[in-house]
């Protein structure tokens, strides 16, 4: 790989640096929960006839930043959480008249929790290119939603699962919050998992949508702290999810609906929580595999699907993007 680049480099530094690119910039969502991952695709068109490779080698450094403006384009902007650390464009070659897509989880790269509207453009620049060049800006909105089942407090098991040097009082039980919350992305209204304490968000992930007042999620937690969430993700299908203090998913099953709905039942004696009626689901034949995540509908339709990181497969493109949602806790400020 590295003979290759240096051979990139010698050719691109040859050529004249007539280069000029095209962006174009989407969000999957128009509002996204406080804290909830956001991700952004960028759509990248070389309108040249020369290539544009970008590499390690100062000939070939080029980079890929977002202007992200809080309440709008007159405020100040976002700058990276760490100065210098953005998106990794190296190993991409963009040839002359193509058109490349690339989806980022942008707040990774950026502080985007503040409350309120915000804008958001790309930035590319290039030694081989003239001139910065510009996307479209997007806007979406970030908002707190409304709960609709909890904040239920549970203790945190002592499995090793917490830091060493959590500042908990010795002796004192820690506990952690469950709640589910609604919002209105732009086109849906969806159901969240929230994990937090009073100091610090653990978790924020989607767990469905709302289908209506007879079929919200039906919620319980059993004797190891773990929530178990019964949905509906259509009137005839439902999903069943176990969740860990830490927003890990631990079981998921899907189950139609038959002459009994699915349900969860809770022993009160032993703690334990199990689903019951309906029937497990056949995969492809009862349902289709839900796509809970941004744009993986269209990447799993693409031949070929231009990721810096690498990947190939769809099991290969699921790990890689739950790795990018398994982000730091995020303290309350």
């Amino acid at each position: 790989m590295k003979k290759i680049l240096t051979f990139l480099v010698l050719l691109f530094t040859a050529a004249p640096a007539f280069s000029q690119i095209s962006m174009k910039i989407m969000l999957n969502q128009e509002a996204y929960l406080q804290y909830e991952p956001v991700y952004v695709r960028v759509s990248m068109r070389n309108m040249s006839a020369h290539a544009l490779a970008f590499g390690e080698s100062k000939g070939l450094q080029g980079t890929l930043s977002f202007d992200i403006y809080p309440g709008g384009k007159n405020a100040l902007r976002i700058p990276p959480k760490v100065k210098d650390v953005l998106p990794s464009m190296t190993g991409v070659i963009l040839q002359p008249g193509t058109v490349r897509q690339f989806t980022f989880l942008l707040s990774k790269f950026y502080d985007i929790r503040h409350l309120g509207p915000l804008s958001v453009k790309a930035v590319v620049s290039h030694p081989q290119l003239p001139t910065s060049y510009e996307s479209n800006m997007v806007h979406c909105n970030i908002v707190t939603g409304k709960k609709v089942w909890g904040p239920i407090a549970v203790g945190v098991p002592d499995t090793g699962m917490l830091p060493a040097d959590s500042a908990a009082p010795a002796g004192k039980i820690k506990t952690r919050n469950y709640s589910i919350v609604s919002y209105f992305t732009g086109t849906v209204t969806a159901y969240a998992l929230v994990i937090d304490d009073d100091e610090r968000i653990y978790k924020v992930r989607r767990v469905g949508f709302d289908l209506g007042p007879e079929l919200k999620p039906q919620c319980e937690v059993d004797f190891l702290s773990r929530l178990n969430v019964m949905i509906a993700v259509t009137n005839e299908v439902f999903a069943y999810y176990q969740f860990n203090v830490d927003g890990g998913l631990e079981r998921k099953k899907i189950y139609m609906k038959t002459s009994t709905t699915p349900t969860l039942v809770h022993d009160k004696d032993t703690g334990i929580v199990m689903p019951a009626g309906g029937r497990e689901a056949r995969r492809d034949v009862d349902y289709e595999e839900i796509k809970e995540l941004p744009f993986t509908e269209d990447m799993f339709n693409e031949k070929s699907r231009d990721l810096p990181s690498g990947i190939d497969g769809e099991e290969s493109l699921l790990r890689t993007i739950r790795q990018r949602l398994e982000e730091p806790d995020q303290d309350r400020k």
